[in-house]
């Protein structure tokens, strides 16, 4: 089984940081691949096994994060105008996983309300930020119906 069996693709993938602790790399998934993971591990994989598996938490879990996460990397390369490309992308990634119809089902099936992962980018001084986010805001507030 390979991460696209889990919902996550080349872009997700690309998109971890390695962390080396004692001489070992640990790859790290990003918000954003954390959530369609979780995502899609809750719709299907068996739940209730022996012992329980808690997607379901930590879903929870990354829907704290992801907007946190989101707003860090905006405040962090708002100034940065080499990194604008790249969280624009980021920004796009995220709008895109929220939009996926399973995953905002799911996330609503979890008293999750998909806009509400989106932290206000519409007045980001990033251009590309804020008329992607402009443009996506109407689709983010459908999700949440």
């Amino acid at each position: 089984m390979d991460a696209s069996d889990k919902g996550l693709d080349k872009e997700d993938l690309a998109a971890t940081r390695v962390i080396e602790k004692d001489g070992v790399r640990f790859h790290v998934l990003d918000p954003i691949a954390m959530l369609k993971s979780k995502a899609v591990n809750l719709r299907e994989l068996k739940q209730d096994g022996d012992p329980p598996r808690q997607d379901r938490e930590h879903l929870q879990i990354v829907a704290i994060c992801f907007p946190r996460f989101l707003q860090a990397a905006h405040d962090q390369t708002k100034s940065v105008v080499e990194m604008h490309d790249e969280f624009s992308a980021v920004v796009s990634r995220a709008c895109r996983t929220l939009s996926e119809k399973r995953n905002a089902a799911t996330l609503r099936q979890n008293g999750i309300k998909p806009r509400q992962l989106m932290p206000n980018l519409q007045d980001s001084p990033i251009e590309k930020v804020r008329t992607g986010y402009q443009h996506q805001l109407p689709r983010l507030r459908a999700l949440d119906e």
